[in-house]
């Protein structure tokens, strides 16, 4: 079973790499396009007009990372780990933003969790987001730039999923709440499963086809429940 599974992860390679990023791409897409329907549905609340508003932005950071490189266009790895440096920037840059949109959400909400308030949050993306910028400029003796980056990384993916869960529970009825969890939760064990092994393998492999459709369904599933959220409160849900 466990070989198996290791399979899936890193050997199942039916689709080609183009069309796994192709996949990924259109994924992003989705979520974009369903982002910036629910925008238009709450658009008479400012507030959450701008939480649906930040989340297809960031959507749009995450579509970047669908962009294939030249040097993908086989399906072996890549040596030059540095090559995916803007990729990675991108993922940074939509946990960065996951984050605020928490943070807004969280705002809707008549009282705040006195430790994980939106304050600390933002506050604790931003370290993260300033940090990622240090390791490069120390000297490679003193410490790994791809492993601290990878960190600070996922520390920084962590923070924006719980960011989101912290929001959505301000506003959204139990049961709705208990799905986006599980979501959350399955998609922050990918996302660390992934670094995980970014972190222990060079050279750095693309997705496999297992890898990249669970992001791709995690990823549609995440926006469909946190706008059905978003709608539901501003339709039935406030006082």
């Amino acid at each position: 079973m466990v070989d198996f599974a290791w399979w899936l992860i890193r050997e199942w390679h039916v689709f080609s790499v183009e069309t796994r990023y192709w996949i990924g791409f259109l994924a992003a897409a989705a979520c974009f396009a369903i982002s910036a329907y629910a925008a238009t549905e709450v658009r008479s609340s400012p507030r959450l007009f701008t939480v649906m508003a930040l989340f297809a932005g960031a959507w749009v950071a995450v579509t970047s990372i669908y962009e294939l490189p030249p040097y993908l266009s086989q399906s072996g790895p890549v040596k030059d780990d540095a090559a995916f440096k803007l990729h990675d920037r991108a993922a940074d840059l939509s946990s960065f933003i996951f984050v605020f949109v928490g943070a807004v959400l969280a705002r809707e909400g008549r009282e705040e969790h006195w430790f994980f308030n939106s304050e600390r949050l933002q506050v604790a993306a931003l370290s993260l987001l300033f940090a990622l910028v240090i390791p490069r400029q120390l000297p490679p003796e003193w410490i790994s730039p791809k492993n601290a980056e990878l960190v600070i990384a996922e520390a920084l993916a962590v923070v924006g999923f719980l960011a989101i869960g912290i929001g959505a529970a301000a506003v959204a009825k139990p049961k709705h709440l208990v799905w986006l969890t599980i979501i959350l939760i399955v998609y922050s064990i990918g996302t660390l499963g992934r670094g995980l092994e970014l972190f222990l393998f060079t050279p750095r492999r693309p997705l496999s086809d297992f890898l990249m459709l669970t992001f791709a369904v995690l990823k549609v599933i995440l926006t469909c429940i946190l706008s059905y959220i978003v709608i539901w409160h501003h339709r039935f849900g406030k006082p």
